[in-house]
């Protein structure tokens, strides 16, 4: 009589009650192989997001194939939680997860250094956010600032999605164009893009401009190439002079200065290079991307 278990071994076909079992778990359950294997990305719902984000093909097919497989898991792991009436569609969220990964797709991290939270929270459109200073007088203030998306400490990160829409549209707002890589003065802008590298600034606490580094750049190499940049946009901007960068980066130092030129980086690459090599090389560097390279 034969054995009641068969050993099975590593060319057994798998049951299908066991993958069907599986597909009925919580994604959190599923390990990333398992998520991959058995909730793969539509097809369709890629091809709509590369035809909508032409940036995010400017880079080989192994690294193509990379933040494909990281959109997969991001959408798995992370938590999309719509308000304000905002209808979110699965297009949406592919949309949103393919360009919050392309910052670390080439990292070989995985989702790790997006560990810190779970949620996206989306908005329809901008939203009021109170705000307190004061002024050099002592004097203290109370208001208003609207806001297109915003990184906290731990999550979650809130979105807008007209702004999200807004990604690669010319400076006249038209929809549907890539951006325009040779155009004097242009700047790139990138809610998502912007918000996540907030994320990877707060790995270590605060958003100060100085993400975790590799072993490979050192922190006073960071410091010195971006103060460096900071003040030739700066002085170049008081002039007058059209930069390449959203002006918005030259308010607050390099907390804002390192998450917008990361937009820079990423949907105008060939400009930001062009005018300002050392920064596009450091950030090739951080990033292990380089963007310029595949850009039409």
């Amino acid at each position: 009589m034969p054995p009641i278990h068969q050993p099975r071994g590593s060319g057994a076909p798998r049951p299908r009650w066991l993958d069907a079992w599986l597909r009925r778990l919580p994604p959190a359950w599923l390990s990333d192989a398992q998520v991959q294997r058995l909730r793969p990305l539509p097809e369709p719902l890629w091809q709509n997001t590369l035809t909508q984000c032409p940036w995010l093909t400017w880079r080989s097919p192994r690294q193509l194939h990379q933040l494909r497989e990281l959109s997969t898991l991001f959408l798995a792991r992370k938590q999309f939680t719509p308000v304000g009436g905002l209808v979110l569609t699965d297009a949406m969220a592919v949309q949103v997860a393919a360009q919050a990964c392309l910052p670390i797709h080439s990292w070989a991290m995985g989702l790790h250094p997006y560990s810190a939270f779970v949620g996206v929270v989306m908005q329809p459109e901008q939203v009021l956010a109170p705000r307190s200073w004061t002024d050099d007088n002592g004097v203290t203030h109370e208001g208003h600032e609207p806001l297109s998306g915003e990184a906290m400490p731990g999550g979650p990160i809130m979105l807008s999605w007209q702004d999200v829409q807004a990604a690669g549209r010319p400076p006249d707002g038209s929809p549907g164009s890539t951006p325009n890589d040779t155009q004097a003065g242009a700047t790139a802008y990138n809610v998502v893009i912007h918000e996540f590298c907030h994320a990877l600034d707060l790995l270590k606490g605060e958003a100060d401009g100085l993400p975790p580094l590799p072993a490979e750049i050192t922190p006073q190499e960071w410091r010195d190439t971006l103060w460096q940049a900071f003040d030739h946009f700066r002085d170049a901007w008081a002039h007058g002079d059209p930069i390449v960068i959203d002006p918005y980066g030259l308010e607050q130092g390099l907390s804002e200065f390192f998450p917008v030129l990361a937009e820079t980086f990423f949907m105008t690459p060939k400009t930001l290079k062009a005018a300002h090599p050392a920064v596009y090389s450091l950030l090739s560097r951080y990033f292990k991307d380089d963007p310029a390279n595949w850009a039409p």
